[in-house]
């Protein structure tokens, strides 16, 4: 699967970006998620994945 960039560069999907972003934005807005709750939004992004 691959991204396409603000500046219009393709990108190979990562995963783990996700999962650091979801992570960063739970704290931001004082909703902690675990690590399975992360893990679980993860794959519903990307089915099979994560």
């Amino acid at each position: 699967m691959k991204t396409i960039k603000n500046d219009s560069r393709v990108q190979d999907f990562d995963i783990e970006k996700t999962k650091l972003t979801l992570e960063r934005i739970s704290d931001e807005v004082n909703e902690p998620l675990t690590e399975p709750d992360i893990n679980k939004l993860a794959r519903a992004i990307r089915p099979g994945h994560g």
